[in-house]
């Protein structure tokens, strides 16, 4: 062989052997970075289990939960080993998937916002897994719920969802929320136990399927545009209902809520019909059971108020009435009669308008004496008891008057004691 040959072949063998050292030296800093990375995320692991209590494993201790929100984790490799974690935060983070908790069977509470998750339950099921949340991820389309028969809460807010599917073997849910996504029915919740239900800022145009829900007590449709409540009239079990923020507009609408037994608080915020004219007094009248509307709380004096101004003593009214003014024909000025037809017509600001001056001229007279015969107030003497006083104490001094003096009296009489009762309850 030639020296150059030699030389040659000793050129290659260094060559590769540069090349092989090259490639080692590679392969030790990926494993030595793996390493590092597996060994900070078992820190950030350990630094994030908290309270220490007994397993169902001959009752040995161990940690029962884990926090490692924050820590802008891809994964979560390695968090088998702590099989017996009950309840785990890993929201905000970049995780794509949550399959590597297939091996926590003791899973009871999942907290796993604002990551970039695509599926729900991608996981194998635990036992007795009961509250999720899945809030602020990429998830189209609710899957898997199914395989958790025990899950009770299930939050799914601000995610891509359009339909509401795939839960109707969760006979033990209990609250489901699902604020800002793009649904626009309710559905598919046929018999379910579901007591709250949150659909804020969807794309909710009308109430439907809910009356299919025996035991729902909060609902929030808040930020849709709903401009009617059909569909909540058999829904009796319901107490608490938002709808803050949508097209609601008609005193009309209270109808399919008035006869709900349990409702109790009731939040039309940023809806026309607070612009309506004594909305607050009309909302009260027509359910009286509420103890707080647009989260302000009812009292008493806003409940008798609100019952002086539709009045249900028409009879005693018109009595009063006429003995004080027995010429004088009677009108009925009550504001449920008055605003029965304009409220509800298509030229409202007329309308509006007119009832506002028949009030201010003549419902003051009817609210006078609907407070004095309404058995809640506090008056000790009765409307008619005082007008018949005052008429027989007017006659005895009197009685040589003309009949027209007689009754500009009267009137007198009855304009001041009106003054006395709008000072003793403000209708402002």
């Amino acid at each position: 062989m030639s020296t150059a040959s030699v030389a040659r072949v000793y050129s290659e063998a260094s060559q590769m052997k540069d090349y092989f050292e090259e490639e080692k030296e590679k392969i030790d800093k990926k494993k030595l970075k793996e390493m590092s990375k597996e060994q900070v995320e078992d820190d950030i692991f350990k630094k994030g289990l908290s309270c220490l209590g007994k397993t169902f494993n001959n009752g040995r201790h161990a940690y029962l939960n884990l926090t490692i929100s924050n820590n802008n984790l891809v994964s979560v490799v390695g968090i088998e080993k702590y099989k017996y974690l009950q309840s785990i935060d890993v929201s905000n983070n970049k995780l794509i998937h949550l399959k590597d908790l297939s091996h926590l069977k003791h899973l009871i509470k999942l907290k796993a916002a604002w990551n970039q998750l695509r599926k729900t339950f991608d996981f194998e099921p635990p036992a007795n897994l009961e509250w999720v949340d899945y809030t602020g991820n990429a998830i189209n389309k609710i899957e898997n719920a199914h395989r958790n028969v025990f899950l009770k809460t299930l939050i799914l807010d601000s995610n891509n969802i359009q339909q509401i599917e795939g839960l109707k073997s969760n006979r033990c849910l209990r609250v489901l929320s699902l604020n800002g996504n793009n649904i626009d029915t309710i559905e598919n919740l046929d018999e379910l136990h579901i007591e709250e239900l949150y659909l804020q800022q969807n794309r909710l145009r009308k109430i439907t399927g809910v009356d299919r829900l025996p035991n729902l007590k909060t609902l929030d449709i808040s930020k849709n545009q709903i401009s009617k409540l059909k569909g909540l009239s058999r829904t009796d079990s319901l107490r608490f209902l938002r709808v803050q923020l949508n097209s609601i507009s008609k005193i009309g609408q209270l109808s399919h809520i008035e006869n709900l037994p349990l409702l109790t608080e009731v939040d039309f915020c940023c809806n026309p019909i607070q612009n309506r004219k004594f909305y607050r007094l009309q909302v009260l009248f027509h359910i009286p059971q509420l103890r707080s509307l647009d989260g302000v709380v009812i009292s008493a004096e806003d409940k008798i108020k609100a019952e002086n101004l539709h009045g249900l003593d028409l009879g005693d009214r018109e009595l009063i009435f006429q003995s004080l003014l027995p010429e004088e024909k009677f009108v009925d000025r009550r504001i449920n009669v008055v605003d029965d037809i304009p409220m509800e017509s298509e030229s409202e600001p007329e309308q509006i308008s007119f009832i506002e001056q028949r009030y201010d001229h003549g419902a003051s007279r009817d609210m006078s004496s609907s407070h004095h015969n309404n058995p809640k107030t506090n008056g000790t003497h009765s409307v008619t008891s005082r007008l018949s006083q005052s008429n027989h104490r007017f006659n005895a001094t009197h009685d040589h008057s003309p009949r027209s003096s007689q009754q500009q009296a009267n009137v007198n009489f009855a304009r001041q004691y009106v003054g006395e009762l709008m000072q003793r309850v403000n209708f402002e």
